[in-house]
């Protein structure tokens, strides 16, 4: 049951996401969404991904990451205020962790994550 109420959370933010972000006039906003998009289809015929290549595949982090140390964002720091690029984070972690926020991670399982989604 938790695990069915996960994928429906991650797909309700992915959808969120798609409606919010409606600048598409920069590359990287097209890539981020085409991204998402991809993300949403993976959910929603196959589920969470069960393997790394899956995973790597998926990733949102290497279209967040310039952004985000450009902007001074700890996106390593599990506690951080992740500003503008909140919801893209958080659906990377969710999609990554079957559907756990990132404050819902324990510091191993987080610090694992992050390991993993390093470019």
């Amino acid at each position: 049951m938790e695990r069915s109420q996960n994928l429906i959370q991650t797909k309700t933010l992915a959808n969120k996401i798609c409606k919010d972000e409606l600048d598409l006039s920069s590359g990287i906003a097209r890539a981020r969404i085409f991204m998402v998009v991809r993300i949403q289809t993976y959910l929603e015929f196959i589920g969470f991904p069960q393997n790394d290549a899956a995973r790597r595949m998926l990733s949102l982090i290497p279209l967040l990451f310039q952004e985000a140390n450009y902007d001074n964002i700890d996106w390593g720091d599990k506690n951080a205020s992740l500003e503008q690029l909140t919801d893209f984070f958080e659906l990377d972690c969710m999609f990554q962790n079957e559907g756990k926020h990132r404050a819902e991670l324990d510091d191993e399982k987080f610090k694992a994550y992050i390991r993993q989604s390093l470019p």
